[in-house]
């Protein structure tokens, strides 16, 4: 997808999560981007609800497990407020609100019971399918709201805040901080993935763990690359003159979060055999130790499908 000279259109799903960046390492742009003014009401009502509402210093959460209290900090009333303060200041800063007076038929005529949502759902929806219409070909969805992209806007014109930011920044960075947020499918290459797991061994704060579980096979993105990532990255680590405790149980437990939910596809083993047999061929006994592993992990996978 050619994304020079698009405009691009944001969603709550991606407000917060550009908003996020900014806060933890100043991620800044060089253009604006356009919001419906279905959110920018809602963040300012929200402001001004927490605003007028009194002291909150606990909740309730009820759960089949039991009733549990959650308690607030004494200044939660202030955090609260301070977020909306200063997210509706980002948005002043890089947004451009898009009000869609077409859709005023569309509201009239559609009850909430047709499409079993609130309200400002609704309104959002509404909004979002107007703004990214047919005939605005040079605008471009930023969204990781799987409802927009599985109902309601044209899968073409949406990509995620991932792909984006990957584009416009520098992708160490925004990657280590979408994994810290818990981001599945985050690109990594082997130099990132080798880095990070050197920290761990190391005892330093690190994204290692993030990084496995943005390296299943069943990413789109990772079934061209994976494979190669993963045999190179063991090659290094095995023959690395660092000690590393436990590496067999490091490298099954690599095989297991790439091989989560490929079972079934026999094509990928073979694959995954034949590379490591490839980058390990002249290094002897360190070459069935990784396809003992890889074996170890298929039983690992098979036990916990069972």
């Amino acid at each position: 997808m050619i994304l020079l000279n698009k405009t691009f259109v944001l969603d709550f799903s991606a407000i917060f999560c550009f908003y996020d960046l900014y806060k933890e390492v100043g991620l800044s742009f060089n253009h604006k981007f356009i919001i419906s003014n279905s959110i920018n009401e809602f963040i300012i009502n929200k402001r001004e609800e927490i605003k007028n509402s009194p002291e909150t210093k606990m909740s309730i959460d009820i759960s089949f497990n039991g009733v549990k209290p959650i308690l607030f900090p004494d200044d939660f009333k202030e955090q609260q407020l301070l977020l909306y303060e200063n997210l509706k200041k980002w948005v002043d800063e890089n947004c451009i609100v898009e009000i869609i007076e077409e859709k005023l038929d569309d509201l009239i005529t559609q009850s909430h019971d047709d499409m079993g949502e609130s309200s400002f759902v609704i309104d959002y929806i509404t909004d979002y399918m107007y703004i990214i219409d047919k005939d605005k070909d040079n605008r471009i969805l930023i969204s990781d709201d799987a409802m927009l992209y599985r109902k309601y806007v044209n899968q073409n014109v949406m990509i995620s805040s991932q792909f984006y930011l990957n584009e416009f920044c520098n992708a160490d960075i925004i990657n280590s901080e979408l994994l810290k947020k818990n981001y599945k499918g985050v690109p990594i290459n082997k130099e990132f993935l080798k880095t990070e797991f050197i920290k761990k061994i190391s005892l330093q704060d690190n994204v290692y763990t993030q990084c496995l579980n943005s390296l299943c096979y069943l990413f789109p993105s990772n079934k061209v690359e994976v494979i190669e990532l993963i045999s190179s990255f063991l090659k290094d680590i095995y023959t690395d003159t660092i000690v590393i405790h436990d590496l067999n149980r490091e490298s099954i437990n690599l095989f297991v979060c790439v091989l989560k939910g490929v079972l079934n596809d026999r094509d990928v083993f073979v694959m995954l055999k034949e590379k490591i047999n490839s980058d390990f061929s002249l290094l002897g006994l360190k070459k069935d130790e990784v396809i003992k592993n890889l074996i170890g992990a298929i039983i690992i996978l098979l036990k916990q499908n069972s």
